[in-house]
Formats: structure tokens, sequence, C-alpha cells
């Protein structure tokens, strides 16, 4: 068995602490974990395609003040390292509640996560745009110095140092999605309102919801009642070929890796 590198151990604790800290709604470590420059990064996923600090903006405006969506059992695996280029992928299991017709959900989404890094200078890593996406300020105003240099719990101070070179550190440069499959179930099982007995069947299966892949049909028809637009075109394991192309183009990403840590 092959031990994983500095480097692999650092950007797999990267990639969770993003998926933690946008669940929870810690915006500016969210962002902290990007690329200072904004229009280097990509984010496509299933309701957003864009740069990630409207990405953070929206997902802020979204959140309710509680935690409901989750990334549950995502753990980066197959992480690839050139030069000062990093790859990786994972499996995801995205969960939220959601009322349909007075009926309680549990919305349970499986998908992979796909992602691009690059190693930057300490320096440039730690230079944040002009105006982050800041709904809920922290009160540290430095998010990166408590980020990487202050653990905040005894399962962060576990993990790795961020990267064996000082002089150096990892950012993710974008986070894509492909779906592989999905299911809404009721909370309470047998459950019965005034709406009738066909209460526990979403009502909103409409076509334009059936026109969706199987793959993410569920989660379409979530997205769609809290007034989202998710396209009807993303990549899904029913069309293999997309799934395919998404992994070749970070492929390619991967092989033009450098081999220096750059700005």
């Amino acid at each position: 068995m092959t031990t994983p590198t500095a480097d692999v151990l650092a950007i797999a604790n990267l990639l969770k602490r993003e998926r933690f800290y946008r669940d929870t709604a810690q915006w500016e470590l969210c962002r902290a974990t990007f690329h200072p420059d904004a229009s280097a990064t990509h984010i496509n996923v299933a309701w957003y395609e864009g740069n990630v600090d409207e990405f953070l903006r929206k997902s802020a405006h979204m959140h309710k003040g509680k935690v409901n969506i989750i990334h549950a059992s995502f753990d980066p695996v197959a992480i690839h390292v050139l030069g000062d280029r990093a790859i990786s992928e994972a499996f995801c299991l995205v969960t939220s509640a959601v009322t349909l017709n007075g009926i309680d959900y549990e919305l349970a989404s499986h998908m992979r996560l796909f992602s691009r890094l690059r190693r930057l200078r300490l320096s440039d890593a730690q230079t944040q745009p002009p105006n982050p996406p800041n709904p809920n300020p922290s009160p540290n105003p430095n998010p990166n110095n408590h980020d990487d240099h202050q653990p905040t719990s005894s399962s962060s101070s576990s993990n790795p140092q961020p990267n064996p070179d000082s002089a150096s550190e990892w950012r993710i440069l974008s986070v894509e999605s492909s779906y592989v499959r999905d299911r809404l179930v009721t909370a309470f099982p047998h459950t019965s309102t005034s709406a009738g007995p066909d209460a526990t069947v979403p009502s909103a299966l409409t076509a334009d919801v059936q026109a969706y892949p199987k793959a993410y049909r569920s989660l379409a028809l979530v997205m769609l009642t809290r007034g989202l637009k998710p396209r009807p075109d993303l990549p899904h394991e029913d069309e293999p070929d997309t799934v395919r192309r998404l992994a070749d183009r970070n492929g390619e990403f991967l092989r033009n890796a450098e081999g220096r840590v750059v700005g």
C-alpha cells in the first residue's frame, strides 16, 4: 500500500474543509480555500456555473441560518499531483430536508466531485480579493491565519500541516459535479394529512421535472421548488461519456503542469 504524500494529505484536508465551511455557512473560511483571484476559479454544479465569489454570495443568500444541506461521506481518494497542479475526484452524498405539500422529505443525492488545484506562494495564497463574499463576518480579520495556523478543533489539530514546503500552499481552482443517483423519501413513513391519501407523493412530478435525467431528477424537483433552475444537461452516470469528458479535461489540466510554484 502506497503511503500518501504530504501534498495528497494537504489537498484532501483542504477539500474536506471547503465542504464543511460551506455547509456551516463559514463563508470567509470557505473563500480562503480557493484561489484568491476569482477569475481563475470555476464552479459547475446543478444550480450554478461561474466563479467562486458569486457562488458563495448565492449560497449565503439561500442559507436559512441553520445547517440543512450536508455533504456527507466525502472522501477525496483519487488525488494526483504533478508539479504545481493537482486534480481530485471523490464520491459524495449530499442530503437535505425539504417540505412538499405539507410532508417532510429527505433528499439524498449521490454524486462525484471533480476538483482542480494549484500550488501558490504562501504570500499569494493569503491575498484575498478586494471584496470577498462576507454575509456573516468572522471576528477574526484574517481568516487564512485562523484557518491554517490556529486549529479550532481537535480534529483539525490532528491533521498534517497543509504543505511540507512552508513557502507554498494549495488552493482550489474548480469544483464540478457529476450525478450518480438520488432519492426522495418521507421523513416519517405513512404520514397522512388533510391533503388526502396521495399526500405522500409529490404532486410536482410534472413533465418539466420528468424531463431531467433520472440520475438527478429528485434533486431537480427539490431545486425547482426552491426557485432554482438546474440544467438538464449535467454530467451523469446514465451517459458515461459526459462524465468521461469531465475527467479528461481535468487530466489535461494536470498534464500541462509546469512543475514549479507560481502565483
